[in-house]
């Protein structure tokens, strides 16, 4: 076994952990479904960021940050840092490219956003969907098959793009599993989840410019 592929198998008991975890973190983005019938829909919504930046910030301090590859650290490696932003303006390419596109066959009409959403895709989804999809999901395939890192990488991220329903289009989910393979090779690259994350966030800005009119 390589050095690569062992520092991210770990003993049964964390892999136990990082599956409840992620169990317990579907349940919760899954929640609206349910939610909306006793509360409004920016409750519901909100009810969800906070036990995700809870679980994940609760994951990370007692279990992801003692453990290689993780970790939330700035990586001083310039092969690392070359590479997380090549993957970054590959992702801003495929993101323009795939608007652009959108917008000659639909013409799409700006919209308007407030600040506090815009904080809540810049920031906290970007930190909780790392922690969860990057950090434990893919923890927990890793211990579940040990040959290689390429299985483990195409399982969770067949997983992430699950978990986005709210883009059915194929297209969509298409671009949501290649950022997603993306995003697992700057974290393997750096040994941080802290590239992911930074990418991720200037992503989802990215997006967000791309589409509104104002910020309100």
């Amino acid at each position: 076994m390589n050095e690569r592929t062992s520092q991210f198998i770990y003993s049964k008991q964390s892999t136990i952990v990082f599956l409840v975890v992620v169990i317990i973190s579907t349940i919760v983005t899954l929640s609206p479904a349910f939610t909306l019938r006793y509360v409004g829909l920016d409750t519901a919504f909100t009810i969800v960021f906070i036990t995700e930046i809870l679980i994940s910030t609760f994951v990370y301090l007692f279990c992801l940050k003692n453990i290689p590859g993780c970790r939330i650290k700035v990586s001083a490696s310039p092969a690392s840092v070359k590479f997380s932003a090549a993957s970054f303006l590959i992702i801003i390419f495929i993101q323009l490219a795939v608007y652009c596109y959108r917008d000659y066959l639909y013409h799409y009409e700006p919209s308007q956003i407030n600040w506090i959403t815009v904080l809540v895709m810049t920031i906290v989804v970007p930190y909780y969907e790392e922690i969860i999809y990057r950090g434990c999901a893919f923890e927990v395939a890793c211990s579940i098959y040990r040959k290689n890192l390429v299985i483990p990488c195409v399982i969770t991220s067949l997983f992430f793009c699950l978990m986005h329903g709210q883009y059915y289009d194929i297209l969509d989910q298409i671009i949501l599993f290649v950022v997603s393979m993306l995003l697992f090779a700057v974290k393997i690259k750096s040994k941080s989840l802290f590239y992911p994350i930074l990418i991720h966030s200037g992503m989802n800005g990215f997006v967000i410019l791309l589409n509104i009119q104002n910020v309100l």
